[in-house]
Formats: C-alpha cells, sequence, structure tokens
C-alpha cells in the first residue's frame, strides 16, 4: 500500500517529492501513523465522487469522529 521510501533520512524535501508524486499516499500515513496522542485523521476514497449520496458521503466522513470526540474529552482537550 505505501512506497517503501525512507523520508525520514531526506529530510523535508523528501518527504514533500513523495507528497507530490503519490496518491495521497501522504494522506494514508497520516491516517496510520501510530503513538499520536488522539487519532485526528480519517482517510477514504471514492470510485465516483459524484454520484454517492449525501447521507452515505456524511457518514463517511463521521466514521472516526464519536470516537475522536471521546478520546478529545479523556485527554482534556476539550472541555
Amino acid at each position: 500500500m505505501f512506497r517503501d521510501i525512507n523520508i525520514k533520512s531526506k529530510g523535508i524535501l523528501g518527504w514533500l517529492a513523495q507528497a507530490k508524486t503519490s496518491d495521497f499516499t501522504f494522506l494514508e500515513r497520516l491516517d496510520e501513523m501510530s503513538d499520536r496522542y488522539v487519532d485526528n485523521c480519517d482517510v477514504f476514497s471514492l470510485e465516483d465522487p459524484e454520484n454517492i449520496a449525501d447521507k452515505e458521503l456524511y457518514d463517511l466522513l463521521m466514521t472516526e469522529y464519536p470516537n475522536w470526540l471521546k478520546l478529545a474529552k479523556i485527554k482534556k482537550l476539550l472541555p
């Protein structure tokens, strides 16, 4: 799924090159990162974005939000 590139060894320019040449691989990596204080990223793809029902799109957009909200409150990021 992800390209086998050691971005850290190439610094910010390596990361930018990867982000520019990928099909949103950098977003997928953000979604799969471990050791985050709170998971705040979710990525999904659509075959045909123009032909998705509003409710289905909303459901996809909100998939991880309830868990994020719960964790953000536990971690005292929200009142």
